[in-house]
């Protein structure tokens, strides 16, 4: 959404097919199309459901998909990559603030989109399209990439939420961006502390 909070409708996907470009431009990361495609649709569908959060824990929707057959486990595998992604990347802000470490949802996220990969690449033949014009093949290549670069690809959600955000940077903000920092390394983090003063060094650990 805008800085206004408001997108016409009719204009949504518009709007996050440019935001995830020019978030992909400041990040300097150039995945598959179909997955930059999928990143849009992703986006969209949480904008107009508005169901960030999920109604389950993941780690038990994780756990059910690894014993499902192969059709209910493509759709438990899709449900935790995608809403770990959208919390990870979207919310990662909001998380920390609320002292949630976004780590855990990398690492189920990512879990759950190679798993989703290897069962849909075995049902390939049979299985049908879940993304609007992608088909299963396809699909498999957008899930592995996403299994994959997970944390990239978060980054990359996380900065179209710093597009939608009014300019400047709150003082109550800086924390939480300095402890996003501190525990995923982001690069973008680091920027906007340095753009709002913010003298950042090296973290802790660190060999950069």
């Amino acid at each position: 959404m805008s800085p206004s909070g408001i997108v016409a409708a009719g204009s949504m996907k518009q709007y996050f097919v440019e935001a995830v470009r020019t978030a992909l431009e400041v990040l300097r990361f150039q995945p598959n199309q179909e997955t930059t495609a999928y990143l849009v649709e992703l986006l969209c569908e949480y904008a107009r459901a508005a169901a960030a959060m999920p109604d389950r824990p993941l780690a038990m929707v994780m756990a059910e998909a690894r014993l499902a057959d192969p059709v209910n486990a493509i759709h438990g595998f899709k449900r935790v990559g995608d809403q770990a992604l959208y919390l990870a990347g979207y919310f990662s802000q909001s998380l920390l603030s609320k002292k949630l470490d976004p780590t855990y949802y990398v690492v189920l996220g990512s879990g759950a989109y190679r798993q989703l990969s290897r069962v849909l690449r075995r049902v390939a033949p049979r299985a049908s399209a879940s993304t609007a014009d992608l088909g299963p093949a396809r699909l498999v290549v957008v899930y592995r990439e996403l299994g994959e670069d997970f944390a990239r690809f978060a980054e990359v959600l996380s900065e179209v939420r710093c597009q939608c955000e009014p300019e400047g940077t709150p003082d109550r903000e800086l924390g939480e961006l300095y402890l996003q920092w501190l525990r995923t390394g982001s690069e973008r983090a680091r920027e906007r502390l340095r753009a709002a003063g913010v003298l950042v060094l090296r973290r802790p650990g660190s060999t950069e």
